[in-house]
């Protein structure tokens, strides 16, 4: 099992391997909240911020691309504006 920095994304993924009913898997999905934001030890003044993405069966197709958006920071859909996803098959 891989190790993240995150220590949120090491007890979310330790929990979804050691559950094996869909509907406990589900139930565990839906109690996310994005963004996670953790602090980073020895940095006080920065975050780490992490966002979970479950693909539908429809979107494992390899084609599906996320992009970061706001008129605030003024991200548009650019290639600097797409997120790196990492795909873990559970």
């Amino acid at each position: 099992m891989p190790t993240y920095s995150s220590k949120y994304l090491n007890v979310f993924f330790k929990t979804m391997h050691g559950t094996h009913a869909e509907v406990a898997r589900d139930r565990l999905w839906r109690g996310v909240e994005n963004p996670i934001i953790e602090d980073i030890p020895e940095q006080e003044d920065q975050k780490l911020v992490t966002f979970l993405y479950r693909l539908g069966a429809d979107e494992l197709d390899g084609k599906t691309s996320i992009y970061f958006l706001s008129g605030v920071a003024g991200y548009d859909l650019t290639e600097q504006s797409k997120f790196s996803v990492r795909i873990l098959l559970i």
